[in-house]
């Protein structure tokens, strides 16, 4: 698009969006959550994505059970996991108290 366009219709579509937000995050969510769910995230962003540190993380037989493997990305360093699969560890690392 021209710059003269996307001008024109920037105030106009705030406008729209400052009216109604609820509505253009309802249209807006389902391209969001694909775009979270197909992304992959580091160590970090997962320990922080689960409430742990990294070290905590680190020494945990947790980062071996099959789940876990299955969610991660062997081919880069650091290892990079699932987005999607988040809610999954999850459940691992709160049940490993429970043992």
């Amino acid at each position: 698009m021209e710059q003269s366009t996307l001008d024109y219709y920037e105030p106009i579509f705030l406008e729209v969006v400052k009216r109604n937000p609820d509505k253009f995050v309802e249209i807006m969510k389902p391209y969001v959550e694909r775009k979270n769910n197909s992304r992959w995230l580091t160590t970090e962003e997962l320990c922080e994505a689960i409430g742990t540190s990294s070290s905590s993380w680190h020494k945990s037989e947790i980062r071996n059970h099959p789940v876990v493997v299955a969610a991660r990305r062997t081919d880069t360093r650091p290892y990079k996991y699932q987005a999607s699969m988040i809610d999954e560890i999850q459940k691992i690392w709160d049940g490993r108290r429970k043992r």
